[in-house]
């Protein structure tokens, strides 16, 4: 079926190929501003976005890049909901630096800033990310933000420690709550969805890598399917998915409106009336 338009493989698979990311300008600043959060160690970085903006695509190139270099050391907390304390957390944190496990909190502690200090020592940083941090304290009893807080006076000269904090909105209510964690985020990035220019390059960029130089859509394709995904790139890639066959099977070779509109209907329960309004 690809074959029909040209291309090798699918350019909306679902899965983690950095060949396929497109950084639009906002999401490089947001990755140039984390990075310099994160190189002149600061407490604090945050990067706020709705569900579907891109988040994962920033945190993908910044895992990357921070992984690639030796002198970090980068624990990524996928959900802190996982961990019902503030100690299991920190539990996480110390078996992902290879410390070995304490029962009381304040040994925990102790563990952790003598060997954060042993990495500054060293010229090493490490670097805590921490995904959906919109369920920090969420569970009845947790204070992460608490401990966040704590870590973030870690200090030696400079701090020892730089966490990231990646969540929805409702974040920023979270932190509002803990003003003294709050007053230590040295940057913050917003992501918003993209612009309908940046949408049809998001595709453009995706198709042109699975194998096709020319447009895959025409252009009411492109601007309907802006329209329907409201310009999150969670959403661009699944309407392009589900596009690709029901186009296939109307032989098209550059995919029409017509198609978008009954993927959108067939596939992704899209309400028929109101995408004909």
């Amino acid at each position: 079926m690809l074959d029909l338009f040209g291309l090798q493989e699918s350019p909306f698979i679902d899965a983690v190929d950095v060949r396929m990311f497109y950084l639009s300008d906002q999401h490089r600043t947001c990755l140039a501003k984390t990075l310099y959060c994160i190189t002149e160690h600061q407490p604090v970085g945050l990067i706020v976005g709705p569900f579907g903006t891109g988040k994962s695509l920033v945190l993908s190139h910044l895992n990357t890049m921070l992984r690639d270099n030796p002198t970090y050391d980068v624990v990524h907390i996928q959900n802190p909901a996982s961990y019902p304390t503030e100690s299991a957390l920190l539990q996480k944190i110390a078996l992902e630096l290879g410390l070995p496990l304490r029962r009381g909190k304040g040994k925990q502690m102790s563990d952790l800033l003598a060997y954060l200090i042993e990495q500054a020592g060293q010229d090493r940083s490490v670097v805590l990310i921490i995904d959906e941090s919109q369920n920090l304290g969420k569970n009845v009893g947790a204070n992460h933000l608490e401990l966040l807080r704590e870590l973030s006076n870690f200090d030696a000269g400079r701090k020892l420690i730089t966490s990231v904090l990646v969540g929805q909105p409702e974040l920023l209510a979270r932190l509002h709550h803990n003003k003294a964690l709050e007053s230590r985020i040295a940057i913050r990035s917003t992501l918003a969805p993209l612009s309908a220019e940046e949408t049809r390059n998001l595709i453009d960029h995706r198709t042109a890598v699975a194998g096709r130089d020319e447009p895959l859509f025409t252009d009411e394709a492109y601007e309907l399917i802006h329209r329907l995904s409201g310009g999150l790139p969670r959403r661009i890639n699944q309407i392009g998915w589900n596009a690709l066959p029901i186009a296939a099977g109307q032989g098209e070779t550059v995919i029409s409106a017509r198609s978008v509109k009954e993927a959108a209907i067939s596939s992704l329960g899209y309400d028929e009336e109101a995408l004909y309004a």
